[in-house]
């Protein structure tokens, strides 16, 4: 099922903002889930967001973009998941490592998202194992431009971690 809403939401996300419009629903805005959290508490709003009909596969693409708002929804969110609202959290913030680097590691460096979860070969789950190689290894060249003393040890860890994913999904073998 995970693997599935995952994948939908890859395929219908560039046709979303029109299938809403001719719906009559509104974008989900980060201000506003924002606020929602803030006044009915996260494990209300991803209760929300994840029932059937809920918008949870929305917020997770826009998440993995790695805007600055949508990070922050990430971070506020986290405190009311489990189970699969969770991985699926992480698996967000682990696609907008890519686009997002200075932002995202210091989530984890403040742990708020763990490097377990974030810097690994999860994302396997959904995707082909030569898919999430390449997922992988695209993460591992962005981080490999950081620089950023303060981020040093927080991007050797999710590096160790890609690394140990790439490493176990080579020990699964080649896709067939």
């Amino acid at each position: 099922m995970f693997a599935r809403r995952t994948i939908i939401v890859g395929l219908l996300l560039p046709l979303l903002p029109l299938r809403l419009a001719a719906a009559g629903a509104t974008p989900v805005e980060p201000l506003e889930l924002l606020r929602q959290i803030k006044s009915e508490g996260a494990n209300k709003v991803v209760e929300q967001l994840y029932a059937p009909g809920g918008r949870w596969s929305e917020v997770m693409a826009a998440i993995g973009k790695g805007h600055s708002n949508w990070l922050t929804v990430a971070r506020e969110l986290h405190t009311g998941t489990d189970g699969g609202a969770s991985e699926e959290l992480n698996e967000a913030i682990f696609f907008a490592l890519a686009p997002a680097p200075r932002q995202v590691l210091p989530l984890i460096k403040e742990r708020d998202f763990q490097v377990e979860f974030v810097c690994s070969s999860n994302v396997n789950i959904d995707y082909s194992l030569d898919e999430s190689r390449q997922f992988i290894q695209a993460r591992l060249t962005v981080l490999s431009q950081i620089k950023d003393p303060a981020l040093a040890d927080t991007k050797a860890a999710c590096e160790k971690g890609l690394q140990q994913g790439l490493h176990d999904l080579d020990r699964l073998g080649p896709d067939d």
